[in-house]
């Protein structure tokens, strides 16, 4: 008997760097009738090596919706969680095709509210940052770019040319916060749904960022001359 698809869902509930309207339109697709993981923050999984990770690396068919396909296999990478080199990995920073998650429904899967379900996520979000810089190591060439590149002083390089590590603490000023946000769904069928739960996923991250004009900053990071 063929293993059931092991699939999962990133929400990036604390970065916040995936578009909303993407990540609106793709839950309201895979609640609609797709047996799926959905997670708060992947890097935050990463962080803290979460079991579920080497779990869904064990093998089988996987497909992850996520960030940057290099990035999320350097993220199972450096927690002794290596994806197969057959895992899908759907980038949610590009326009995706609905069409290729609607291929992924079963009839077993129990519909489910994408509004809930991501306002859910959002409480689940931890206190802690959950970013940090991985470097990819096959394509590194020592040219050391990163340290002026960052605006954060995240990299740098110790005197013995070795490990160093690098701390920054600071308060960013954002000013008065305004969330907006617009999706097209593919399926016109899909449309009031992808509306409603857009525009509740809106009003909710508009009622929380009010609140917030000042907010501190942490950055670590961590260096190897090679």
């Amino acid at each position: 008997m063929t293993a059931a698809p092991k699939i999962m869902y990133c929400h990036c509930a604390q970065a916040q760097v995936l578009p909303l309207a993407s990540r609106t339109a793709v839950l309201a697709q895979l609640c609609r009738a797709v047996d799926f993981v959905a997670v708060p923050d992947l890097c935050a999984l990463v962080a803290r090596k979460d079991p579920r990770l080497a779990e869904l690396a064990s093998g089988g068919e996987v497909t992850i919706l996520a960030c940057h396909p290099r990035a999320v296999r350097a993220l199972f990478a450096s927690a002794d969680a290596a994806l197969p080199a057959t895992t899908r990995i759907i980038d949610l920073h590009a326009p995706v095709d609905l069409a290729v998650l609607a291929s992924m429904a079963v009839v077993s899967a129990a519909p489910r509210d994408p509004a809930q379900l991501a306002a859910d996520l959002d409480r689940q979000a931890a206190d802690v940052a959950a970013w940090f810089p991985v470097i990819d190591a096959e394509r590194c060439t020592n040219c050391k770019q990163c340290l002026s590149f960052c605006l954060f002083g995240v990299y740098a390089v110790g005197a013995d040319g070795r490990w160093h590590f690098a701390c920054d603490f600071g308060v960013m000023f954002q000013g008065s916060p305004k969330v907006d946000a617009s999706a097209t769904a593919s399926d016109p069928a899909l449309q009031p749904d992808v509306d409603r739960a857009l525009s509740k996923e809106v009003a909710d991250i508009q009622d929380d960022a009010n609140a917030y004009k000042y907010y501190p900053v942490i950055s670590l990071g961590v260096s190897y001359r090679f």
